[in-house]
């Protein structure tokens, strides 16, 4: 006997989820990214430090939205895709900050006596391993913007999806 296909979810069910995965998301970046904010002030690296205030301020507002959400008010749904795109935007911003603000003159300063012994035995001078680190640096930022378009974009799409879905469930638990 074949196998019936899965109804789909009911708007209910796509609203619990919604707000189930919002809620989670947005305690994450708020957490983590309040964490590295301490760690980055903490070094005097005010940059990290801005960049991981603001992250965390996209995941307070995803829990906001969440929280919304739950209380039946569907603007709830326009906070977490804006906390996504809001985060999206930081995150670029901040790989962008990076990018522009290589110093291969305080990466000199930094080579010590090993890192010099290391790089001769492998066949490199300072200046190519500088060069190579320069690599490794805009590789690193670019594979992170892009990771985080891929991730936060498609949160934002995924919430925004859901918005009929949202609305029909809403609708359901003010009228019952």
């Amino acid at each position: 006997m074949p196998r019936l296909p899965k109804p789909p979810p009911l708007p209910t069910e796509i609203l619990s989820k919604v707000i189930r995965i919002a809620g989670l998301d947005g305690r994450l970046v708020l957490w983590i990214s309040g964490a590295f904010a301490l760690i980055s002030a903490a070094g005097h690296f005010s940059l990290g430090a801005i960049t991981g205030l603001a992250a965390a301020g996209t995941g307070a507002m995803e829990v906001q939205g969440a929280s919304m959400l739950s209380r039946t008010d569907p603007r709830g749904l326009n906070w977490a895709i804006r906390a996504q795109l809001l985060m999206l935007l930081t995150i670029l911003s901040y790989c962008v900050a990076r990018l522009v603000t290589f110093d291969p003159a305080f990466i000199r300063t930094q080579i010590t006596p090993e890192i010099q012994t290391y790089l001769t035995q492998n066949g490199l001078s300072i200046d190519q391993g500088i060069d190579l680190l320069r690599q490794f640096w805009i590789f690193g930022y670019i594979v992170v913007a892009v990771v985080s378009v891929i991730y936060q974009g498609g949160m934002a799409i995924y919430y925004a999806r859901r918005r009929r879905a949202i609305d029909q469930a809403l609708q359901e638990i003010k009228a019952a």
